[in-house]
C-alpha cells in the first residue's frame, strides 16, 4: 500500500513511549512505531462471531494424519495463530464445523476458554453450507467464516469489513490469484461485483486468474438460503448471490499463505524461517 509523508507534532512524553517501541527488528524507527500503535488501535472490534470449516481432509505430518487446524507454524498451531488475529477484530465466539478429525480439534481446543474465547461444535451433515443451516439461530449479525488451513495473519479484515458494508453486499469474497485456476473457485468480476464465480472449472471454464481466497463476510440473510437439500457455499449459494448481484469480491494485496497441502506448508515454513533469520 501506498506511503504518504506526514508532518506532526508530539509532546516530549508521548515520543519517550514511541521510543520505547523500538527494537531494531519488529519496529525499526519512530515512524515504524507511530504507524504499528495506530493500526493496533484502528483495529475496530467489528465483528463477534466467526465460522471455522474444519471438517476437510487432514493431511500427513510426522508420520500421522491430522486435522489442517492443528499444524504447527512457529511456536503456535494454525487455528491457535487465526484465534489470535480473529480477537484481534473483535471475534467472541468461534463456531467450529467438524468432520471425521474433528475429536483431534475437540481435544485440543475444548470450550476455548484457555484462550479467551467460546467455541461452539457443529458436525458437519452435508457439504460447505450446512454449518450456516444449523448455525442460524446465532448468526444474526455481519460474520466472517473461513476455510481452515488459511493462515490470516496477512489479510486485513478492518479494510475487508468497510469494503463488505460500502458495497452493501450480502457476501464479499477474499480474492487472491492463481496461475492455474482449475484448482480453485474461478472468479470474473466487473468493478468490485462478482459476475460470474465457478467452483475448480475445467480449464475452458475459467474465467480469469482470480480465484475464491476462502474468508468470507456474510450477511444473517444468506443463512435463510441454505436448506436442508443445499451442501454448497461454492455450487449452490454463490451462484445465488452472483444473479441477485450481492457478491461481491475483495482482493488481497498480500501474500495468500494457504497450507492446502504437505508442499504449501513446508514451502511456508521455508519462508518463515528465512523471515526470521534475517
Amino acid at each position: 500500500m501506498k506511503r504518504e509523508r506526514l508532518t506532526i507534532t508530539l509532546n516530549g512524553g508521548v515520543l519517550n513511549k514511541i521510543d520505547r517501541r523500538i527494537d531494531g527488528y519488529k519496529i525499526r524507527n519512530r515512524s515504524h512505531a507511530i504507524e504499528a500503535i495506530l493500526e493496533e488501535k484502528l483495529k475496530s472490534r467489528i465483528l463477534k462471531k466467526a465460522i471455522v470449516l474444519g471438517g476437510g481432509e487432514g493431511i500427513n505430518f510426522e508420520g500421522k494424519i491430522i486435522s489442517k487446524l492443528l499444524l504447527p507454524v512457529g511456536d503456535k498451531l494454525l487455528i491457535e495463530r487465526n484465534i489470535e488475529v480473529l480477537k484481534e477484530y473483535g471475534i467472541t465466539d468461534l463456531i467450529l464445523s467438524l468432520g471425521k478429525l474433528g475429536d483431534q480439534i475437540r481435544k485440543k481446543l475444548k470450550d476455548g476458554s484457555k484462550y479467551g474465547i467460546k467455541i461452539i461444535y457443529f458436525e458437519r451433515d452435508r457439504g460447505t453450507a450446512s454449518v450456516l443451516r444449523q448455525a442460524q439461530s446465532l448468526l444474526d449479525e455481519t460474520f466472517l467464516m473461513m476455510n481452515g488451513d488459511i493462515l490470516l495473519s496477512n489479510i486485513d479484515l478492518g479494510d475487508m469489513y468497510e469494503f463488505h458494508k460500502r458495497h452493501g453486499a450480502k457476501s464479499t469474497i477474499l480474492m487472491t490469484t492463481a496461475d492455474d485456476a482449475t484448482l480453485f473457485g474461478s472468479i470474473l468480476v466487473k468493478g468490485d461485483m462478482i459476475v460470474k464465480f465457478f467452483e475448480k472449472p475445467r480449464p475452458q471454464e475459467s474465467y480469469s486468474h482470480l480465484i475464491n481466497g476462502g474468508v468470507y463476510l456474510f450477511e444473517p440473510e444468506v443463512c435463510q438460503m441454505v436448506t436442508p437439500e443445499t451442501s454448497s457455499l461454492e455450487g449452490d449459494i454463490f451462484p445465488r448471490l452472483v444473479e441477485g448481484k450481492k457478491l461481491f469480491g475483495y482482493f488481497l494485496d498480500a501474500r495468500w499463505i494457504h497450507l492446502h497441502d504437505e508442499e504449501r506448508y513446508k514451502s511456508h515454513l521455508k519462508n518463515l524461517n528465512k523471515v526470521n533469520k534475517i
